[in-house]
């Protein structure tokens, strides 16, 4: 399993396009660090598409 946990919304956003244009393998895991401020399910929502699991801090 290839994954990373990023701590930046930019770098999961050109990491996300990669993969979609297949420069980045396909199974590689992609995952929002708790420390990226999600403080409600709007702001994860906008992620979603790149990082389909988010470690929270708070139940969101």
């Amino acid at each position: 399993m290839r994954g990373f946990i990023l701590h930046d919304e930019g770098l999961l956003s050109v990491l996300g396009r990669l993969r979609a244009a297949g420069k980045i393998p396909e199974d590689t895991h992609l995952k929002i660090s708790a420390h990226c401020g999600l403080g409600n399910g709007a702001a994860a929502q906008v992620l979603e598409g790149s990082a389909p699991t988010a470690s929270t801090r708070y139940a969101i």
